[in-house]
């Protein structure tokens, strides 16, 4: 499984200014709504928020991994958000998070979700990945070095 098949230019974001979690689930509800008009602003928005209430998206190194399985999906989608500012959402490590990785999920297919999850997970706590995403000029940019890493590893 490569990430890249779940990547879309559209779902890339530079410079996303948000002061929380919840401010960052909201803005990830209204980013898939607006280039997803399928799914649902408010179920978006309360998977999200079900899931970083069980446990918070942060995992390390400045990343976090927000989620969630809904209908009204084909197919998984993964979108890349490069914060602004960096936040607190209760990384392993205590790490303030900078880059967001939010994957949404048919319902019916649990299987592609985790494998999804798994392979975001093996490739983001590179530090050389980590630092290029975070010096990346655009979201064109960052979505081409997401795509370089995902390339590097079978």
């Amino acid at each position: 499984m490569k990430l890249s098949d779940y990547l879309r230019a559209d779902l890339v974001a530079v410079g996303v200014q948000v002061s929380d979690s919840t401010g960052l689930i909201e803005w990830l509800a209204d980013f898939f709504h607006e280039n997803l008009p399928q799914l649902d602003r408010q179920s978006l928005y309360q998977a999200f928020h079900e899931r970083d209430q069980k446990r918070q998206a942060g995992l390390e190194c400045g990343l976090a991994v927000p989620h969630a399985m809904l209908p009204g999906i084909e197919r998984p989608v993964c979108a890349v958000v490069r914060l602004a500012e960096p936040i607190p959402m209760g990384t392993i490590d205590g790490s303030l998070v900078r880059l967001v990785f939010a994957v949404v999920s048919p319902a019916d297919q649990p299987a592609a979700h985790v494998r999804l999850l798994a392979r975001l997970a093996r490739l983001c706590c590179r530090p050389h990945f980590l630092e290029q995403s975070t010096a990346a000029a655009d979201a064109a940019a960052l979505l081409e070095v997401v795509r370089r890493e995902d390339e590097r590893h079978v």
